[in-house]
């Protein structure tokens, strides 16, 4: 698949929480301050597994955060000891998780401002604004990968928090010019998280989903190829995998590919809020099926694939384009499609496409 990226991300900040007012206990509290909730659980160590119990009555379960706290807890057990893992805990973790603005709807915060609905005032709203709702059933989503977003945040701070990674900071240089300049060491941990997100989000959806939101959560735009899901199916296919054989499976070489691409010089990604959110897995599902009764479902879908890498095919060689000599040619011919309509694109780029060709 072709996967462009954008500049939405999901933050999660965790701190030893010293007044978790149980010394008997070791409790992690999950705080989103966008929709006023915390959610209190007391952590629970058995010999092969971890267990969140809940603090309060008819708390909501959250599988995509409760999943990867367990199971990154449970990876730290093993890599790094039991009694090391509970010296980092302390006394317990507050988690504050909270993600930018473009994963949600801000059409309803626009009216109730009295704002036009363009993006100068989506651009004029404050970082990760915070809803009037505290449920996030309710909360109308963008359709952009929010729980895969989330699940990677998370996974990369705890495995962090318990130093089994080394993450790329602001300042360091994209994935692509870490792997050029053979910093091993943050490509190493930048797999790790990659395939420790795959394999909670896969867990918390309850199946082994395509993964391209994952993958670019982590690694940024690309041309990917998932990875097999013979790979973690038999962690699936267990009530209850042992952390060793999680650890055997997330620490090995995945066949997924990811290359790197960016969006040639003035082209622009414009998404559309229509304001309402989707349940992937349901829609997935609702695929499936129509697969499984239309014959013509392979070819429309081969169709599709091959368009996707025509999309690849293209915009590698616009950029090529747009570096070399003939820059000038590719800045005449974007001028002139972008004074006209579609319908005339292929009159006004006749001298940029035999370049490609």
């Amino acid at each position: 698949g072709f996967v462009v990226s954008i500049n939405a991300r999901f933050y999660s900040k965790i701190i030893n929480w010293k007044e978790s007012s149980n010394e008997k206990e070791i409790r992690i509290r999950v705080s989103s301050p966008q929709f006023h909730t915390n959610q209190d659980y007391s952590i629970l160590f058995h010999n092969q597994k971890v267990e969140l119990k809940s603090l309060k009555e008819n708390q909501r379960e959250n599988p995509y955060t409760e999943k990867t706290i367990i199971h990154c807890i449970s990876l730290a057990r093993e890599i790094i000891g039991d009694d090391k893992v509970k010296q980092i805990l302390g006394e317990g973790l507050w988690i504050t998780i909270v993600g930018d603005n473009g994963f949600y709807s801000q059409k309803e915060t626009l009216e109730e401002k009295g704002l036009p609905l363009n993006s100068s005032s989506l651009a004029s709203l404050p970082p990760q604004s915070p809803f009037s709702t505290s449920s996030l059933s309710s909360m109308k989503k963008t359709g952009l990968g929010s729980s895969a977003a989330l699940v990677t945040s998370l996974s990369a701070a705890l495995l962090s928090f318990f130093n089994l990674v080394q993450l790329p900071n602001s300042e360091d240089p994209s994935f692509s010019s870490l792997q050029r300049d053979g910093n091993v060491e943050k490509v190493k941990s930048l797999h790790f998280v990659h395939n420790v997100a795959q394999f909670c989000h896969c867990l918390a959806q309850g199946k082994i989903g395509s993964g391209f939101d994952i993958s670019s959560a982590v690694f940024g735009s690309q041309r990917y190829v998932r990875f097999s899901p013979s790979i973690i199916q038999p962690l699936l296919s267990q009530e209850n995998p042992s952390p060793n054989q999680v650890l055997q499976i997330v620490k090995s070489d995945w066949d997924s590919q990811s290359e790197p691409i960016t969006l040639p010089p003035h082209f622009r990604l414009l998404l559309g809020d229509v304001s309402k959110g989707s349940n992937t897995p349901n829609m997935v599902s609702k695929v499936l099926q129509w697969k499984s009764t239309h014959h013509e479902a392979d070819l429309l879908i081969r169709r599709l694939s091959v368009a996707n890498d025509e999309v690849g095919y293209f915009f590698q060689n616009i950029q090529k384009i747009s570096e070399d000599e003939d820059s000038q040619v590719f800045l005449h011919s974007l001028k002139k499609c972008a004074k006209t309509t579609a319908d005339k694109w292929t009159d006004a780029t006749v001298r940029i496409m035999k370049l490609i060709y």
